[in-house]
Order: C-alpha cells, then sequence, then structure tokens
C-alpha cells in the first residue's frame, strides 16, 4: 500500500492547478492504487502506485463502454480527459456517483456484468489477460517466505506472508485450478464448493 499523504498532496495540487476547489479529500481505497473524493466537488481522483500503471487503458476503456450504454462511470467532464502528472504520480479524474449504502443483489450484479461483458467484447484495443495477473501475483508471492508455526516474522529480515485456511482462499484457489470462468459459473462453482 502506497503511503496516501504524498500522493493525495500531488492529487489536491493537480486538482487545484485544473480549477477545482478542494476542502476535504476523503480516501475511498488504498490498495493498487489511490482513490479519494475531492469534496465538495462531485469529482473522484484515481492515483497510479500500484505495479500497473494502465490509466491511459483505463480512460480507453471507460469511454467504449459509455458509447456502448454500458454500466460504467465516466471520466469527470469538467476535466480535460486525460492522465494528468503531479509530483511524480499519474492520475485521472472520474465523476463521483454517490450510493445509498446498500448492497446490490446478485442479480443486478450479474445483469450489470453480462452488460460490461458483452460491451467490452466490441473493444478493438488490447486488454491484458488474467494470465498476466496471475503471473505478477505469483511473482510477489515469490518474493515473500511463508510463515510457520513457531516462527516469529518479527525477528526474521525477510517479507513473510500468512496462508490461512479460510474457505475463501480455498474457494478462490479451486477456482483459479479450474481455470478462467465465465462470469454466470461463477456462482454455480461457489454453491459446489460449499456443499462439499
Amino acid at each position: 500500500m502506497t503511503k496516501p499523504s504524498s500522493a493525495q498532496e500531488a492529487d489536491v495540487k493537480v486538482a487545484r492547478r485544473l480549477g477545482l476547489e478542494v476542502a476535504n479529500p476523503t480516501i475511498l481505497s488504498n490498495s493498487n492504487n489511490l482513490v479519494l473524493w475531492l469534496r465538495p466537488t462531485p469529482v473522484v481522483v484515481k492515483i497510479a502506485t500500484g505495479h500497473h500503471q494502465r490509466l491511459h487503458l483505463e480512460l480507453s476503456v471507460a469511454r467504449h463502454l459509455l458509447e456502448q450504454n454500458a454500466p460504467a462511470v465516466g471520466s469527470a467532464s469538467d476535466l480535460p480527459q486525460m492522465v494528468h502528472e503531479g509530483d511524480g504520480f499519474e492520475m485521472t479524474f472520474w465523476r463521483y456517483e454517490p450510493t445509498d449504502g446498500s448492497e446490490p443483489s446478485s442479480r443486478s450484479t450479474a445483469a450489470a456484468l453480462s452488460e460490461l461483458h458483452q460491451a467490452l467484447s466490441t473493444y478493438s484495443g488490447p486488454l491484458p489477460s488474467c494470465e498476466d495477473e496471475l503471473a505478477a501475483v505469483s511473482d510477489a508471492l515469490a518474493a515473500v517466505r511463508p510463515v510457520r508455526a513457531g516462527d516469529d516474522p518479527r525477528n526474521s529480515p525477510e517479507k513473510s506472508v500468512s496462508f490461512g485456511t479460510s474457505p475463501k482462499r480455498e474457494t478462490a484457489g479451486q477456482r483459479l485450478a479450474l481455470g478462467p470462468l465465465p462470469y454466470a459459473a461463477e456462482a454455480e462453482v461457489d454453491q459446489r464448493m460449499e456443499a462439499k
């Protein structure tokens, strides 16, 4: 995870340079990228902090999805729709879409995914493969040492990771062993695995 303060400071500088009055930037997500709501504006910024650096592709795909009337959020229309740079960070600006806090139903999620997959099937540019993502995860895992019973990772100079036995991790591992599944089959696979 990236330390949000320097990326957040870079974003606020760029946002203000673009004419946004940012009073209270709020972190919405901080994992592979830092995502901030630039309150009180109706704008969200995504700052590339992870290994992907695919903001150009994301803008292109989002534009295509919206042209196909797929359920996607577009970039902030009042700002230049491009990858911006500030203090060494790349970032894109998107429309803020408030939610009511409730989780969408499985049925509405499946319908939205179906629409997205259909719209993506007409995208003419290259898209990253899940094999590339799995290779990146494999490389990251190769750089760490599993924590074994009795180990104290605080005493080790090596990076360590603990592998639990939660059902969700087993399900994900089993699903990967089956190869990529069509999204409609995932619920069926989960039900079969839970029944075992």
